[in-house]
C-alpha cells in the first residue's frame, strides 16, 4: 500500500550579504559576482569569501554569457514554478568565471548543443529576485538590457519569507500497513525481536541491533517516558499547539525505541524522564497524526 501527502512548513531566511547585494543587482538588472584577486577566481552569484584561500572576494559585475555545458527538457509541472512545461533548462558556463548558473532556455521546441554560445534576457520588470531573468538565449539574437552593467550599492541584508512543500509517496510495506491499521483504531502496536527480546516502535521487519527478522506483535500503552526534546518556535501547520512546541523523543512503556512526537507544555516544564500520555484526534487517518500530542502525566 502507498500513502502520498505533503510536508509543509513556513522559513525566514536571511540571506546575508553576498545573496542580498546579488538580488538588489537583479532589481537594478546588474548580474553580480565576485572575484579574488588572490587567486583568481570570479564566481557568480557571489560568494563572501573565496572558496579556495578562504579570504574575502571583491563585488564585481559579470556579463550574462556564457556557453551551454548541461541541457535538459522538462515535462512535467512543479507547485509555484512559473514556468509552465514543456521547457528547457540550461547549465550555462559564464565567461571569465568558474560558475555554471542554471536557468531557462528561452527556446523551448529543441534543446540546445553543447558549446551553444547564449546571453541572459531581462524581464521587462524586476523586483529584486531570480525571477527577473526571463531566461538564456542564443547570443546572436538581439536581447533586452545586457550591456554595460554598474555595481550597485550595498544592500540592507535581505530577509526572504515562504513556505516550502514536498509532496512525497511512500510504501507503507507489512509493518507499516499494520502499524496504519491499528492507530486508526486508537491502538499502538510494535514487535518483539526474537532475538535480543526488544520490543520495536512503530514496528519494523527487523531489528536494527541484531538484524533478526521481528513477527511477534505486541500491543503497546499510550504512555511513556521523555528520552530528549528541544522546542521549536515556529508554528507547525495543522498543529493545534501554539509555539513555542516542544519537539520529542518519546519511549512508550513496554518498547525500548524511542520516536518523534510533539507534547504540550512550555519549555520550562518539560524534563527527560517525565511521563506523557497521548491525546487523540477524534478523527483518524491511520498515521501518527491520530495522536495530536503527548501531555505530561500528573506523578
Amino acid at each position: 500500500m502507498f500513502v502520498t501527502g505533503a510536508i509543509e512548513n513556513e522559513y525566514e531566511w536571511a540571506a546575508g550579504e553576498a545573496a542580498s547585494r546579488f538580488f538588489e543587482g537583479l532589481r537594478n538588472r546588474t548580474f553580480l559576482g565576485t572575484i579574488c584577486r588572490r587567486c583568481d577566481v570570479k564566481v557568480v552569484p557571489p560568494l563572501r569569501f573565496c572558496p579556495r584561500c578562504l579570504k574575502d572576494m571583491e563585488f564585481t559585475p559579470v556579463e550574462g554569457k556564457g556557453e551551454v555545458v548541461a541541457a535538459v527538457r522538462v515535462s512535467r509541472d512543479f507547485p509555484n514554478n512559473p514556468w509552465k512545461s514543456p521547457y528547457v533548462l540550461v547549465g550555462v558556463k559564464i565567461d571569465g568565471t568558474s560558475s555554471i548558473f542554471y536557468h531557462r532556455y528561452l527556446h523551448s521546441k529543441h534543446i540546445p548543443e553543447i558549446g551553444t554560445r547564449v546571453r541572459l534576457v531581462w524581464e521587462e520588470e524586476t523586483t529584486g529576485s531570480l525571477a527577473d531573468i526571463r531566461g538564456f538565449e542564443p547570443e546572436g539574437k538581439e536581447t533586452v538590457n545586457s550591456g554595460e552593467q554598474d555595481l550597485p550599492a550595498p544592500a540592507k541584508p535581505k530577509v526572504i519569507n515562504g513556505r516550502i512543500r514536498v509532496q512525497y509517496e511512500w510504501a507503507l510495506g507489512s509493518m507499516g500497513d499494520l502499524f496504519r491499521k491499528n492507530i486508526r483504531q486508537g491502538k499502538l502496536v510494535g514487535v518483539k525481536c526474537p532475538g535480543c527480546h526488544r520490543v520495536l516502535f512503530p514496528p519494523f521487519p527487523y531489528c536494527g541491533v541484531c538484524f533478526t527478522r521481528c513477527e511477534e506483535v505486541v500491543e503497546l500503552p499510550d504512555e511513556g517516558v521523555v528520552d530528549s526534546w528541544v522546542p521549536y518556535y515556529l508554528k507547525i501547520p495543522d498543529s493545534p499547539l501554539q509555539p513555542p512546541v516542544i519537539f520529542a523523543r518519546i519511549v512508550l512503556s513496554g518498547s525500548h525505541t524511542p520516536f518523534n512526537h510533539l507534547i504540550r507544555g512550555s519549555p520550562e516544564s518539560i524534563r527527560t524522564g517525565m511521563r506523557v500520555r497521548a491525546v487523540w484526534s477524534e478523527k483518524r487517518e491511520g498515521s501518527l497524526k491520530d495522536i495530536l500530542y503527548f501531555e505530561p502525566v500528573e506523578e
